[in-house]
């Protein structure tokens, strides 16, 4: 929402066309989980998908290997067009409640950042260390 807000014109086209050139139709499935995207990238923009493997909604088909991997690639890909432009900052709390799935997806955003994003990205990742179960993701994590 602060990007929305706050990025020019001229930065808002540039990274709605850096996130459809990246993600192409995979966009509707990031801003299923990020509604605010849809400030940056308007359903309107965003072409129909082709029908190899997706459904008209740009969901990916069952068919699909890992989606898991996908939404890690989505996540980096956002990250990337995001941090191209301003300086992007998350701040997680909690991490203790969080499943093993959300604790991957942290880890590839923490470890697979591209040259251009080092230094133009801030992670603030707080957690209770009172409230870690023995055997949950997180103390594992």
């Amino acid at each position: 929402d602060m990007f929305a807000r706050d990025a020019t014109r001229d930065q808002m086209e540039d990274v709605a066309g850096a996130l459809h050139g990246a993600l192409g139709d995979r966009s509707t499935l990031l801003a299923g989980m990020l509604p605010s995207l849809n400030k940056i990238i308007p359903p309107t923009q965003r072409g129909s998908s082709s029908g190899s493997g997706d459904h008209d909604d740009g969901r990916i088909s069952d068919e699909c290997i890992d989606l898991e991997a996908s939404m890690q690639f989505l996540f980096r890909m956002l990250l990337g067009a995001l941090s191209e432009h301003r300086r992007v900052s998350f701040f997680l709390d909690d991490l203790q409640f969080a499943d093993p799935a959300s604790l991957r997806l942290i880890s590839s955003m923490l470890s697979n950042t591209t040259e251009r994003s080092r230094g133009r990205v801030f992670f603030a990742c707080c957690y209770r260390d009172d409230d870690i179960h023995e055997g949950g993701a997180f103390a594992t994590w």
